[in-house]
């Protein structure tokens, strides 16, 4: 009946909602990851990296659009996994190669 096909659309978008609402909640996390993750970058601009990631997060802190604030969380947790590839190198070592997880 039109009555269960209301109650289950209800559901759907509240649970779509969650799911939005959990992403955004767990934003300032994936940030602080990123930013200790970031630490470990080898690279001689690695303090203007983080600081770009920094002045990134805060330009879209305030983004409302669910779409494109999803789509800038994939993106970040994508940066994220590439960042931890570096965390368990050897500083000292001569030879650095970087594999995926």
């Amino acid at each position: 009946s039109s009555r269960v096909l209301w109650t289950l659309a209800v559901t759907q978008l509240k649970n779509v909602f969650e799911t939005q609402m959990s992403d955004i909640r767990n934003i300032p996390r994936l940030y602080r990851q990123i930013l200790k993750a970031a630490r470990f970058y080898p690279s001689k601009n690695r303090d203007r990296i983080i600081q770009g990631i920094k002045e990134e997060f805060h330009k879209n802190a305030t983004q409302a659009d669910p779409k494109k604030v999803q789509r800038m969380r994939e993106e970040a947790a994508g940066g994220l996994e590439r960042l931890m590839q570096y965390v368990k190198l050897d500083k000292n070592a001569s030879d650095w190669t970087v594999t995926a997880f």
